[in-house]
């Protein structure tokens, strides 16, 4: 995964990376969680975050799977949602 570093594939990281640390949070293995972290090349920080108090990684906002599909549908008009009548 360090490998062609790209915003497409931080949904794929995600839960591939959770599952080894959930792992870790359920041993007490949080300097463990720790070194797989620093094991990522510093060019996933562009797109996610390590969550310290959950144990897991983050999608940054601009990179979550709600802000991709908006993205790539063009579903923005003038910068924000439309918001749905009630």
């Amino acid at each position: 995964m360090n490998r062609n570093i790209r915003a497409s594939d931080v949904l794929k990281l995600l839960p591939s990376i959770n599952s080894y640390l959930g792992f870790c949070k359920n041993t007490n293995g949080y300097n463990q969680a720790k070194t797989i972290i620093r094991k990522l090349s510093p060019k996933w920080g562009e797109f996610v975050r390590f969550n310290k108090h959950r144990v897991c990684i983050e999608a940054l906002s601009d990179y979550t799977e709600r802000n991709q599909i908006i993205k790539r549908y063009n579903l923005l008009r003038n910068g924000t949602n439309r918001k749905r009548r009630a």
